[in-house]
């Protein structure tokens, strides 16, 4: 092993040493297996310059080291040996470990042991790992690479070679050319423009399909970064057709649009017969940040100016809301909160319909069995979140408000409130 890792221009291999040398498709990482002097080391490789450093030994203790792959995503390093009996075996390392000699894992277990000559290790274009045998009939193979343990999937006699040997050796593959890159998106938020990228500088051409048809023409993209802003929160299988070294592969994900928060305030308030208006930004399992420095989910609007208020629910979607309020009274304003908290500490205990020049209102209330639990025409009078003298628990409810204005002009709002002790 190098005397010292700071060092780029000095040799990392014994004059006789046998094993392979593989570099990991991300191109960041070498692992050599050093078959004489029985251990395994990572390197750290520099695309820029080629220089190499040493990274970290993978087995100080690893018999006749010979085969050695990395997983697509290169977080597990595959090794093949030979042990003194002459028993082959086939093990998996975890580089995401500082030391990932102690957690590694024997393959070749439940009789599977090889009884001749282990030998190399590819990563094939179908994602799996094979394994060669000297001698065997069979090549073996590691069906899911990126999978922790037993649950690679290591098979034996996997793949028949019809009637011939298997020695030794495999084609040399670098992986990187026939690695598939992973679709990459960020910003997954209704109304967000969501960020997708292809990171693969060796893809010469990239089609997106996003899967919203109800987008239209804008379902479809080139490029390799391109955005979309979803039509709806939801489920999304989002496809991406790329072209690497003349090969043109699709490969799919499903993304998830989270929902943003609703923020049902009027642009502009008067504060009109009242002492205040309620800014009410409710949402439920949200937090809040307003201008004035308040953290609650409504506030009471005193004095006239500008108001602000950001919501972030629970995905980490996030909604700005800039409101103006102004002194006395508009010509037919109405206003109805979108929550209230009659939990008797004197702050929006009582749902009221707020508002200027009502000439007449019917505000009804209803529970989710579509059961009336309050009505009133009467502007004065609102609900104090009981039902025939029970005061009724959390819930979101149905609100329907006719208005006529003085002048005669009619006004009809429906939406939800949602009442929170």
């Amino acid at each position: 092993m190098p005397s010292d890792p700071n060092k780029t221009n000095q040799s990392f291999f014994s004059q006789h040493s046998l094993g392979y040398l593989k570099s990991s498709p991300d191109g960041h990482y070498l692992a050599a297996a050093h078959q004489n002097n029985h251990y395994i080391e990572l390197l750290n490789f520099d695309n820029s310059s080629g220089s190499i450093t040493y990274s970290k030994s993978v087995s100080t203790s690893f018999d006749y080291a010979y085969g050695l792959e990395f997983s697509s995503t290169g977080q597990f390093l595959y090794a093949s040996k030979r042990s003194g009996s002459g028993i082959s075996e086939l093990w998996q390392f975890d580089l995401n470990e500082i030391d990932p000699a102690p957690n590694s894992i024997m393959l070749n277990q439940a009789g599977s042991t090889f009884t001749n000559q282990g030998g190399a290790l590819q990563l094939a274009p179908d994602g799996k790992i094979y394994y060669t045998v000297k001698n065997s009939d069979y090549l073996h193979s590691i069906s899911s690479p990126d999978e922790k343990g037993l649950n690679c999937d290591f098979i034996l006699n996997a793949l028949y070679l019809n009637g011939k040997k298997a020695r030794i050796g495999l084609p040399n593959i670098m992986s990187s050319y026939i690695v598939m890159p992973e679709i990459e998106c960020d910003f997954l938020c209704l109304g967000n423009e969501t960020l997708f990228s292809c990171g693969d500088k060796d893809v010469t051409d990239v089609q997106w399909n996003f899967g919203d048809p109800n987008s239209g023409v804008l379902n479809e993209a080139v490029g390799a970064n391109v955005m979309h802003v979803f039509s709806n929160a939801g489920s999304f299988n989002v496809s991406m057709t790329i072209t690497k070294n003349g090969i043109t592969e699709t490969i799919e994900k499903e993304i998830t649009i989270n929902p943003s928060p609703e923020i049902n305030i009027d642009d502009q308030l008067y504060i009109c017969n009242d002492p205040y208006v309620i800014l009410d930004a409710y949402n439920e399992g949200a937090t809040y940040e307003w201008s004035n420095e308040t953290y609650e989910s409504s506030i009471e609007a005193s004095i006239a100016g500008n108001y602000s208020v950001t919501v972030t629910n629970e995905h980490g979607c996030l909604t700005n809301k800039e409101v103006e309020v102004f002194d006395g009274c508009d010509n037919n304003s109405v206003y109805l909160p979108s929550a209230f908290s009659p939990n008797g500490d004197g702050a929006n205990d009582v749902l009221y319909v707020r508002g200027s020049q009502i000439e007449t209102l019917d505000f009804s209330v209803y529970n989710r069995f579509g059961e009336l639990v309050f009505n009133t025409k009467d502007q004065s009078i609102g609900w104090d979140g009981e039902y025939k003298g029970i005061a009724v628990n959390n819930e979101v409810f149905a609100a329907n408000l006719f208005v006529t204005f003085s002048n005669g002009e009619q006004k009809h709002l429906q939406g939800d409130v949602t009442l929170v002790r």
